[in-house]
């Protein structure tokens, strides 16, 4: 059996890519969330007659041939998203079964050659030719990861941008013998590019029934919430003047409605995003604003999917143990045991919760405790918005590690933070019960961490 143990721890174009770079903050709250490629301008002659379209249907949704729309978070993979989810929709309409498949395994194949080793995102075209000479993967036999750049992960010390980090900072290691053992045939999966003409476009859907792969350029200030997304020339200019507003995207085109005069596409920012993860974009952003191929799929064969379920992530133990120390800084130590990790990221914080002694219970709970914020003023001088500590760990290939306290930095709480005066204050409060909350978790799908065990100790 595989096991990790966690010992005594003492805590088609650029524009298609989407990968140069994180977009700046913004009252859209994606702004914050996406990684866009970068701005590219396109620009295209109309092709636009609606009067050639008179014999066709006036709404076609293809929504229901398409499985869940998923989140590619913090990632600049929104291709792979776009190719995962024109295939697993040619599955379920040509073959009638709803498959969840990997995105992260189509990175690491699409990775295996050609120019994207060392970069976030990929090409359509790249994608495909990795999909069909290194075979897909289900979502359950490797899950989709965050982004290893972030602050205390694995490549916390570069940047997505940089060229010289490590390729596993890129194609996140690779999936373990017993998932390849599960690997599917997908040469029998043929994607098929169409030149971009706008009523050659709606007539596809019309007639042909299947979703498109498109690029296109998003404005932010353009792309809401509400997913009833445009662009037009004061979008175009303020991204020519301000190229880090804006971003080039890959989406999938699901239908049309002609009274509305818009498309409906699914996108890849989580089911939250526009209607449970499916937006709009006007037919004349289409026509005048997009110059590039589109794609769509066709499995004309039978595709054959692994049997059973992949081993699931199982916790063993999860033991904790606090120090406190006499310059006023906490030790945690961990003594876990976690199997089927091989893969996945797995992360481990304690966070500063209170209680109030108000509060009749015999154990602190996520309803009764409260995460300790940290003033604006203290926020500036640490970097950190509450008393906290994690790390991350993404176990090999084989998933058989150790990490103990001689080989990775310590987990713990330092003497600075609970200075503070805030956080001295609380700490004098008899008020309050202070408690150290424990959890580890590990990434899932949905680009959250679900938690496998939480521990509350007492902080004296």
């Amino acid at each position: 059996m595989n096991k990790m143990f966690i010992a005594a721890i003492a805590f088609t174009s650029i524009l298609a890519s989407c990968s140069q770079g994180k977009a700046p903050v913004a009252a859209n709250e994606y702004k914050n969330k996406i990684v866009l490629g970068a701005y590219s301008d396109m620009f295209s002659y109309s092709t636009l007659d609606e009067s050639q379209l008179t014999d066709l249907p006036k709404l076609v949704d293809l929504s229901a041939d398409m499985t869940p729309a998923k989140n590619q978070a913090d990632r600049g993979t929104c291709t792979f998203f776009s190719v995962i989810g024109l295939v697993e929709g040619a599955i379920k309409k040509d073959l009638g079964k709803e498959v969840n498949l990997s995105e992260e395994y189509l990175n690491y194949a699409a990775k295996k050659s050609g120019p994207y080793q060392q970069m976030e995102g990929s090409i359509v075209e790249d994608n495909v030719r990795g999909m069909r000479t290194q075979g897909l993967l289900l979502e359950e036999d490797w899950s989709y990861q965050a982004s290893w750049f972030e602050k205390g992960r694995p490549c916390g010390d570069y940047k997505a941008s940089d060229r010289s980090a490590p390729k596993t900072c890129f194609t996140h290691n690779k999936p373990n013998k017993k998932a390849m053992s599960r690997l599917i045939d997908a040469r029998g999966i043929t994607v098929t590019s169409i030149p971009k003409d706008t009523n050659a476009i709606i007539r596809f859907l019309a007639e042909k029934k299947r979703p498109l792969i498109m690029s296109v350029n998003v404005n932010f200030n353009a792309w809401p919430n509400t997913g009833e997304t445009d662009f037009n020339e004061e979008y175009r200019n303020e991204c020519l003047t301000t190229p880090s507003d804006c971003g080039g995207h890959s989406i999938i085109l699901t239908g049309y409605d002609m009274e509305k005069r818009v498309f409906m596409f699914k996108n890849s920012w989580g089911k939250d995003w526009g209607k449970n993860g499916y937006g709009t974009i006007p037919f004349d952003v289409v026509d005048v604003y997009v110059n590039e191929v589109l794609y769509y799929a066709e499995v004309p064969s039978e595709v054959k999917l692994p049997e059973g379920k992949s081993p699931e992530i199982k916790l063993q133990k999860f033991d904790v143990e606090t120090y406190a120390n006499e310059d006023k800084s906490i030790s945690i130590a961990i003594d876990s045991e976690v199997d089927e990790t091989s893969g996945k990221m797995l992360y481990i914080s304690s966070y500063l919760v209170k209680k109030s002694k108000n509060y009749v219970a015999e154990l602190p709970s996520d309803g009764n405790t409260e995460l300790v914020r940290l003033s604006v003023d203290e926020k500036e001088a640490t970097g950190e918005d509450y008393v906290r500590v994690s790390t991350v760990t993404v176990p090999k290939e084989e998933n058989q590690i150790a990490i103990n306290s001689t080989e990775t930095a310590g987990l713990a709480l330092t003497a600075e933070m609970f200075s503070l005066p805030s956080i001295d204050a609380l700490l004098g409060n008899p008020d309050y019960d202070k408690f150290l909350r424990t959890t580890i978790y590990v990434h899932t799908d949905d680009s959250t961490f679900k938690v496998l065990k939480r521990v509350y100790t007492p902080v004296q």
